[in-house]
């Protein structure tokens, strides 16, 4: 029953991080970086908890990197064509 309260501090704690992050970063920028998150918890799971490596995780991974690579070059273009510089 300990961790409940812990549990609600951290979604608490989440909101307020993302309130900050998008008062600073553009929405479309904040939301594919925050899909990291498929990244970082498996890692996080591997490293200490000792959970077992997944094969699909590796070209699972790749195609989370790709599309926030790509998606990052492409709104580099659309600012650079407006005169505009968001990122």
């Amino acid at each position: 029953m300990i961790f409940l309260p812990l549990l609600y501090g951290c979604f608490i704690l989440r909101g307020f991080i993302w309130l900050f992050i998008l008062r600073d970063m553009e929405l479309g920028l904040a939301y594919s970086l925050s899909s990291l998150g498929y990244l970082i918890i498996p890692l996080l799971s591997l490293i200490v908890l000792g959970e077992p490596f997944r094969e699909n995780f590796v070209p699972g991974g790749l195609l989370i990197l790709a599309g926030i690579t790509l998606y990052g070059r492409a709104e580099q273009r659309l600012s650079v064509n407006h005169g505009e510089n968001t990122l």
